[in-house]
C-alpha cells in the first residue's frame, strides 16, 4: 500500500472513530446532565427597573434600601433576580431594591465601584449585591442562605447601614 494510501486509510478510521465518540455522546446527554448533576431550567424573564443614582430615596418606614448590580446577559445575575422575585413576601416587605445595569452604563460601573471602594471590596464582576453592611459577588444556590440572613439582620438592626449615604469618590 502506498503512503498516500495508508494516510486516507488512517484518516477515515480517525474520522469514523470521532463520529462514533460524537454519537454516543449526543445519545448519552441525559446521563452527562445527570452526572454532572446539570438541570436546564426553562428562561423566565425577571423584570427589575434599571435604576441610576438619581433613583435612589431614602427608605420608607423600617425598610432599609438594598443594591443590585447586574449585567444585561449575566446568567448569574439572572438568577439572582429570580431568587430575589422569588423571596416570601414577608422579606420582600423589608427593603426597596434598586437595580443597576452596569455592562451598558458607564455612570452605573462608576457607581458600583463607589460602591465597592466604600464596603471595602473588591468585585471580580457582577452580580454584586449591597445588604446593609455586607456585599455579596457573584451568585450560587449555596448563597441564598446568607442573603435571606443579611436581608433579617439587616432588617431587625437598630441602626440601618445605607452605604449610599457615606459613597466614597
Amino acid at each position: 500500500m502506498s503512503s498516500k494510501g495508508r494516510f486516507i486509510s488512517i484518516l477515515i478510521i480517525t474520522l469514523l472513530t470521532l463520529l462514533g465518540v460524537i454519537g454516543l455522546v449526543v445519545l448519552n446527554l441525559d446521563k452527562l446532565r445527570e452526572w454532572h448533576d446539570v438541570e436546564e431550567e426553562p428562561y423566565v424573564e425577571v423584570e427589575v427597573e434599571d435604576n441610576t443614582e438619581e433613583d435612589i430615596e431614602d427608605p420608607t418606614g423600617e425598610k432599609f434600601n438594598m443594591y443590585l448590580f447586574w449585567g444585561d446577559g449575566c446568567v448569574h445575575c439572572h438568577n439572582l433576580k429570580i431568587f430575589l422575585n422569588d423571596l416570601e413576601p414577608k422579606y420582600k416587605d423589608m427593603f426597596e431594591l434598586y437595580a443597576f445595569e452596569v455592562w451598558g452604563n458607564p455612570d452605573n460601573q462608576t457607581l458600583m465601584g463607589r460602591f465597592a471602594k466604600t464596603m471595602g471590596d473588591s468585585p471580580k464582576g457582577v452580580p454584586y449585591l449591597v445588604v446593609g453592611d455586607k456585599s455579596f459577588n457573584g451568585f450560587s444556590e449555596s448563597m441564598k442562605e446568607d442573603i435571606v440572613q443579611a436581608i433579617i439582620d439587616e432588617f431587625k438592626s437598630d441602626v440601618k447601614h445605607d452605604v449610599f449615604k457615606n459613597l466614597e469618590d
